[in-house]
């Protein structure tokens, strides 16, 4: 279905390095115990870290009905990011969320159709 996908700026090279990407699974796998009855995917607080010892960790939710999805990204106890939005197709890699981390590093945040 879909998967986010993480690379960071790397500034000697001057290109995008994929360092992380996890695939969206089911809400009732999510949540097990609950009864989910809706046809949502998602993941709960994916960990990565960059090469300057930064950690973050990613959620998110996609709802094939209506195409909306919403990421999360955050870092100890603070959300750094909260986006909701509506992708265009599976097959596009959007939203496509770029920010610069605490210390300094780019980071591209994507959400596109599983390989």
């Amino acid at each position: 279905m879909i998967t986010i996908y993480v690379s960071y700026g790397n500034e000697q090279t001057e290109k995008w390095i994929n360092i992380h990407s996890a695939a969206l699974v089911p809400s009732s796998e999510l949540y097990p115990d609950s009864r989910v009855c809706d046809e949502s995917f998602g993941i709960n607080d994916s960990e990565f870290s960059l090469p300057n010892g930064e950690t973050f960790k990613v959620s998110a939710t996609f709802t094939p009905s209506n195409m909306g999805i919403m990421i999360v990204v955050t870092s100890g106890n603070n959300t750094l990011i909260n986006v909701a939005c509506y992708k265009q197709s599976l097959e596009n890699h959007d939203p496509s969320i770029l920010f610069r981390t605490p210390k300094g590093l780019d980071v591209t945040i994507m959400a596109g159709q599983n390989s």
